[in-house]
C-alpha cells in the first residue's frame, strides 16, 4: 500500500521542518501511528478529538461506536 510508505515520510518532513500537517486519511491506524493529535469527523461534526496515543477511543469513534459527540 502506497500510504504505508508515504506517511512516515510526511512525519519525517514535518519533524525536520517543524511544519504543521493536516492529514485526511481513511486508514486510521496508519494515520494515528504518525500523528500527534487526531480529530474524528462524522458528517462534518467533531465526534472525538485528542492525542493520537488514545487510539482505542479514536478508532471506536471512527468506526461509529462513539455516540456522544465531543463538546464544541
Amino acid at each position: 500500500m502506497i500510504v504505508e510508505g508515504l506517511l512516515p515520510v510526511v512525519r519525517r518532513i514535518a519533524d525536520e521542518t517543524r511544519a504543521v500537517v493536516i492529514l485526511v486519511e481513511q486508514h486510521v491506524r496508519l494515520a494515528l501511528e504518525v500523528s500527534d493529535q487526531a480529530i474524528v469527523l462524522v458528517h462534518g461534526e467533531v465526534v472525538r478529538s485528542g492525542p493520537a496515543a488514545d487510539r482505542d477511543a479514536l478508532e471506536a469513534a471512527y468506526l461509529g461506536a462513539d455516540a456522544n459527540p465531543a463538546p464544541a
